[in-house]
């Protein structure tokens, strides 16, 4: 049995009927759980910043996500940022590289700035300080990811060897990481 929904940038979604049911269940079971979570905080005299919380619901690429599900007024969202890791809703970790490209592009500039005037062992400690925790923060969930993906954030990286090193574009890394 199938239902068709009528929108006005999309003149014909068909959805599957078992799949209406689906999410209207799970909406019912996420509003009663999160009123039990309210009467709680309300009875121990606790509160929950409605502006600061929010949900993502997990899909597939390959199906479009349903955006309008309406969970006690609170914010559906595309991409979470937990525990300074960006969760997007595919988990293919395009947000989090993006987020760490942008941030690695600021300090590589602070790190051009400053080599003149600092030694090796201070650039690689500064290095350290502001590199290194963007390159290993989750790691071990967006580093197994597509090397399309990845490209921009070793390229990134490899800049900043360059810088450190004062090494010219052509001068291969493999030489620089070589020599102690």
């Amino acid at each position: 049995m199938r239902i068709r929904y009528f929108f006005a940038e999309k003149p014909r979604k068909v959805a599957n009927f078992d799949e209406y049911v689906c999410i209207t269940f799970a909406q019912y079971c996420m509003n009663s759980e999160l009123q039990k979570v309210t009467n709680y905080c309300n009875f121990n005299k606790l509160s929950i910043n409605m502006r600061k919380t929010n949900f993502m619901i997990i899909t597939s690429p390959l199906k479009p996500a349903i955006h309008n599900i309406n969970i006690l007024n609170i914010e559906c969202k595309t991409s979470i940022k937990y525990l300074g890791i960006y969760l997007d809703e595919h988990l293919n970790w395009k947000t989090h590289i993006a987020h760490a490209q942008g941030k690695l592009t600021k300090n590589l500039g602070i790190l051009n700035q400053l080599r003149n005037y600092l030694n090796l062992k201070m650039l690689r400690q500064l290095y350290y300080t502001l590199i290194y925790p963007y390159l290993n923060n989750g790691a071990m969930c967006w580093g197994n990811n597509y090397q399309t993906n990845l490209n921009k954030i070793c390229t990134k990286q490899n800049k900043c060897i360059q810088s450190i090193f004062f090494a010219k574009k052509t001068r291969a890394l493999i030489t620089i990481l070589s020599n102690p």
